[in-house]
């Protein structure tokens, strides 16, 4: 582990994002090695049954990491306090980037001379919502007030962690994620994460 890198590394990561019933019925359990799993996304790509959301590169030095970002900071309430009259006050706001943000950092070599990383992925699928939560004023009476505030909820894939990295794909994680509130799987898509040292 206390080897050193010559020179900058570069790395690439890509997303994929494939619809649950596609994986479920051509990837799940059919791919011993990751590199032939990645191939067969690939393909799958060029014939339109899924789709690639992310795919960045950048160079890892032992003393420089590689930060990617593309996206902003977004300013949002966060706790709120209600007096007896209304409105409620934001009890502080908080800035938070929202978008895909890719942090590499080296880590030091394996025994077998692949590079160990530190990443740190962020990448949001669709902008925050913004959910109101009711809530009733102090009571005067038999009747209270309805009111209501708004906290955003924040739809994203995030994975935090080291691996080894080399000359071949491999995959960094798979999150699947149903939409709406139905159990079925029809509209349920899965976030497939890969890296690989060029």
């Amino acid at each position: 582990m206390g080897q050193a890198l010559a020179a900058p590394v570069e790395v690439e990561l890509v997303i994929y994002e494939v619809p649950e019933l596609l994986w479920q019925a051509k990837f799940e359990g059919q791919f011993q090695e990751q590199p032939a799993l990645k191939k067969r996304l690939d393909e799958e790509m060029q014939a339109g049954g899924l789709k690639q959301i992310l795919a960045v590169k950048g160079a890892v030095a032992e003393d420089q990491p590689w930060i990617w970002r593309q996206g902003q900071e977004q300013e949002f309430a966060e706790g709120w306090e209600t007096p007896e009259k209304p409105p409620a006050i934001p009890a502080s706001r908080k800035k938070r980037f929202v978008g895909s943000a890719v942090e590499l950092r080296h880590e030091g070599l394996t025994e077998g001379g692949r590079l160990l990383v530190s990443l740190k992925l962020e990448h949001h699928l669709n902008p925050p919502k913004m959910r109101r939560i009711s809530y009733a004023n102090a009571a005067t009476g038999a009747e209270r007030e309805k009111l209501s505030v708004e906290y955003p909820q924040f739809d994203q894939i995030e994975w935090v962690g080291k691996l080894a990295v080399w000359q071949q794909w491999r995959k960094v994680t798979s999150v699947l994620r149903l939409s709406g509130s139905e159990a079925g799987l029809g509209s349920a898509m899965r976030y497939v994460v890969f890296i690989k040292r060029l």
